[in-house]
């Protein structure tokens, strides 16, 4: 990547993020990060990799996420 006499090598730009996020994003893919199969109903996976009793014995995880919003001044996160 060229950079321009006056930025040192190593400057935070469009170029860069692009880079970034496309490697984190394949990367993610390759692993499967986000995949969230749905374990019943009719989305389901049909193919036979697991039955009913195996995704119901399955760990339960319950995650509770809170999105920052403005209240009074500054800034509420919880």
């Amino acid at each position: 990547m060229a950079t321009a006499p006056d930025q040192p090598p190593h400057r935070y730009n469009a170029g860069l993020a692009l880079d970034i996020e496309t490697r984190w994003q394949n990367r993610w893919d390759a692993e499967g990060t986000f995949e969230t199969p749905n374990p019943t109903g009719l989305l389901a996976p049909r193919d036979g990799s697991t039955t009913d009793a195996e995704r119901a014995a399955r760990e339960k995880l319950y995650v509770l996420d809170m999105f920052p919003y403005p209240s009074g001044s500054g800034l509420h996160v919880g």
